[in-house]
């Protein structure tokens, strides 16, 4: 479930200096290492860590997904229109993960690994359960359910709207704050009117009347297994609903680390439900938010629709929401490694600001901006490049006056352009942009206006990674100042 950006010298580095050992025929990246180092610190005090942080651990990560739109024309119909697919709510708040184990309780668990023991982040005793007046801890229950089970889930936190919008940061970044404080803090913040709350996703492992021994540790194979003809058979055998209805239709040899994956499961524990289709574990994730909210406890379902999908969405948007995911019905849950996201089991539906150009007749052009600053690269490894590039337009305000407006930072730029527009400030040695572009128009693509500052969420070249110059001034980048809030309306805040 790796998430901090740790640098592949410092990981090889620590590998060195614990003196662990690495298998010389694997292929090491950084989630890889993260993963070897924090089974080195499991190992050496096991006793110390929980059923649930070992389940964690064995996951490389949560199911992530990418934009329905990149994939489109890979479907022989759209999702939207599929009975293979349902839609639901994409939430925006803080990805979790929950276990329950008799022995332990609840525990919650982050995406974001600890720099000191390579171990997803574990703040159970920071969470307080706040339902109808009654709090109650995580570890309040234990052995009060006869099961194990691990859900995923987005956390949400009541209360904190008007804080997100003061403090400019996501609501991710924000829930995570409050989480790296001291346990007091973090637990005043809750009773004062901050109620956490969780909205279940999806069920990765179901057991009942456990009977498998609480030190059990998964596994994470670091070896791909090789995919024999035997294998691939397996996989088109057990997954062939999956793969044919998410447009893999030249079989399961031409998707290799997808079917690697898939035959993984054949080897996994008989309670790890990741390998059932997703209309089952539907099924079970419904039964278990059902038992947890008759014991008084702050879990919800999300909401989702299997008919009318588009409407569903198009209402989400509507209503001021990031829009829905859709998901396969006969997937099993992807945890493959996190480059891993062309799995079409589970896709985002957000409306882009080209996508709404093109359906409004009075604004068939593009959105063009002018480059006006660079900002560096997020890695320290990178010296030479910029990170995004600064960029504005001229909005025209209801009063009649005109003004220069910060809209996006523009990413996913190639890093041959990347090098071209940075140069070295001379007094403060920082990368910054090369002033033969500023000024330059260029055409972008982005997901939702905010509504306090009229800038985009996530803006990106409209041609991926081309970056092209327009034959236009930066005053003919203009844009009234009423359509920027119907764009915000339109498409949520």
């Amino acid at each position: 479930m790796a998430e901090n950006n740790f640098r592949a010298d410092r990981l090889e580095e620590a590998i060195n200096t614990y003196g662990i050992e690495v298998n010389p025929n694997v292929k090491w990246d950084n989630e890889k290492m993260i993963k070897l180092l924090g089974d080195y610190f499991i190992s050496l005090e096991p006793q110390k860590y929980t059923w649930g942080a070992r389940y964690v651990q064995s996951l490389s990560t949560p199911m992530l997904c990418k934009h329905m739109k990149d994939d489109l024309d890979k479907f022989p119909v759209s999702p939207l229109e599929s009975d293979d697919y349902i839609a639901e709510t994409k939430m925006n708040g803080m990805r979790v993960i929950c276990c329950y184990s008799p022995e332990t309780g609840f525990e919650f668990f982050s995406r974001r690994e600890s720099s000191s023991n390579f171990l997803n982040g574990n703040f159970t005793n920071k969470f307080l359960f706040i339902e109808k007046g009654l709090i109650s801890e995580p570890k309040d229950y234990i052995g009060k359910f006869n099961y194990r089970f691990v859900i995923d889930g987005e956390l949400l936190i009541d209360g904190i709207e008007n804080e997100i919008k003061t403090s400019q940061v996501s609501i991710e970044d924000y829930i995570q704050s409050v989480f790296s404080s001291n346990v007091e803090r973090a637990r005043d913040f809750q009773k004062d009117g901050h109620r956490l709350k969780m909205v279940v996703f999806d069920v990765l492992y179901f057991e009942k009347n456990p009977s498998i021994p609480a030190n059990w540790t998964p596994k994470y194979e670091y070896e791909e297994r090789e995919m024999t003809p035997e294998a691939i058979q397996w996989v088109e055998k057990h997954y062939s609903k999956y793969l044919n209805s998410a447009g893999f239709t030249k079989g399961a040899g031409k998707v290799k680390k997808l079917c690697q994956y898939l035959y993984s499961l054949r080897f996994t524990n008989e309670n790890d439900v990741r390998k059932f289709p997703f209309k089952k574990r539907r099924e079970l994730r419904h039964l278990i938010v059902n038992m947890l909210n008759k014991n008084i406890l702050p879990f919800y379902e999300v909401e989702g629709e299997d008919e009318n999908k588009i409407e569903f969405t198009e209402n989400i948007l509507m209503s001021g929401g990031e829009g829905s995911i859709v998901k396969n019905l006969h997937a099993p849950y992807i945890s493959g490694l996190r480059s891993t996201r062309s799995h079409r089991a589970a896709m985002k539906v957000k409306q882009s600001i080209s996508t709404m150009l093109s359906s409004n007749s009075s604004l068939m052009e593009d959105f063009d901006v002018f480059i006006t600053g660079a900002n560096p690269p997020k890695s320290d490894r990178i010296k030479d490049m910029i990170g995004s590039l600064s960029c504005s337009v001229y909005v025209k305000k209801n009063n009649g006056e005109t003004v220069e407006h910060e809209i996006a930072n523009v990413t996913g730029i190639s890093h041959e352009w990347k090098k071209k527009l940075a140069a070295i400030d001379i007094e403060t040695g920082k990368i910054t942009l090369n002033p033969e572009y500023e000024g330059k128009v260029i055409a972008i693509d982005g997901l939702a206006l905010t509504a306090s500052k009229l800038k985009f969420q996530h803006a990106t070249l409209k041609n991926k990674g081309n970056l092209e110059f327009k034959a236009k001034n930066p005053s003919e980048c203009v844009w009234e100042e009423d359509t920027l809030k119907e764009m915000t309306l339109t498409r949520g805040q």
